[in-house]
């Protein structure tokens, strides 16, 4: 029984010498599958890191362009604003110009009916007119004729009747 023990245990080992073979073999295979499932997580979490990147860099490009589109949408209206000021400026410096010129015109008449009156009254001598026509634009021109330091005066008489003066007038403005 000795070599049948023997045999049975050699059996026993051979095959224990296997089933060790066959665990370092699993073992073996397990760890390299273990380095492949490491390396494919490492590699998965840098694709995953990398498409994080790639969609903050696409999202700071949204913003970019969002940012640049609004930009433009607010500079179009900041123009558009301007040119609708700009056109009612015109538009209302017109109208106070025509305003202005129709009250120049008006006023104008008025100048010249007062001016052919005071000359349809006054004497055509020269001294006379000069008085006159001094204390006419009294408080218009000058507070008082005392502050005529010098002046001219020229008589157009005309056959019509309608006589004209030039006067020339240099005044103290210190008075």
């Amino acid at each position: 029984m000795g070599f049948l023990t023997a045999l049975v245990r050699g059996k026993e080992v051979d095959s224990l010498v296997k089933q060790v073979e066959n665990l370092l073999d699993e073992k073996k295979k397990l760890k390299e599958e273990l380095e492949d499932i490491k390396l494919q997580k490492r590699l998965e979490q840098e694709e995953i890191k990398h498409m994080v990147r790639i969609n903050e860099e696409k999202n700071k490009m949204e913003v970019e362009q969002e940012k640049v589109k609004l930009a433009k949408e607010n500079a179009e209206q900041i123009a558009k604003f301007k040119e609708e000021q700009r056109v009612a400026l015109v538009e209302s410096l017109k109208t106070f110009h025509e305003k202005m010129e129709s009250r120049f015109n008006t006023e104008l008449g008025n100048l010249k009916e007062i001016y052919q009156a005071l000359m349809s009254r006054l004497p055509t001598d020269a001294q006379n007119l000069f008085k006159s026509s001094c204390d006419a634009l009294q408080e218009i021109i000058y507070k008082n004729d005392k502050q005529i330091k010098h002046a001219e005066v020229v008589v157009l008489e005309n056959s019509d009747s309608d006589n004209f003066i030039i006067i020339r007038i240099l005044k103290d403005l210190n008075l």
